[in-house]
């Protein structure tokens, strides 16, 4: 019987061992498909293609809330309000750039924070 109990208790350790590298290396491969879709998502509004920037934004921001990346979350959502405010539409814009601000409080991202308040007080000028 102890030996049934040993055997188990190897599998048990040699799938732990073998299974959590698996998860980070995951989660580090999601992190950078957010950036990836962050960055593409930025040439995109570079270039004015507006609608397709939005599509971006929001992938990244929807795939930084599954894996608890809140600075990509954070992104997506800057990126979100940025679209919106060339879009003119202000309300949306005000509701982004606020949930990235909270996000980037929550964190401690002082230049994250810099850049929603300068977005913020851009926003509030144009309103």
């Amino acid at each position: 019987m102890k030996r049934k109990y040993h055997i188990f208790i190897f599998v048990l350790a040699f799938l732990l061992s073998v299974l959590s590298p698996m998860n980070v290396c995951a989660e580090k491969n999601d992190t950078v498909t957010v950036n990836q879709l962050i960055a593409t998502g930025k040439e995109f509004i570079a270039s004015g293609n507006y609608d397709t920037a939005l599509i971006y934004a929001r992938k990244a921001k929807e795939l930084s809330e599954k894996i608890g990346f809140k600075k990509g979350e954070a992104n997506g959502y800057n990126d979100m309000g940025v679209v919106y405010f060339y879009q003119g539409n202000y309300s949306d814009a005000l509701k982004n750039h606020n949930a990235a601000l909270k996000l980037r409080l929550e964190i401690d991202n002082k230049y994250g924070i810099a850049i929603s308040y300068n977005n913020l007080g851009v926003l509030y000028e144009y309103q």
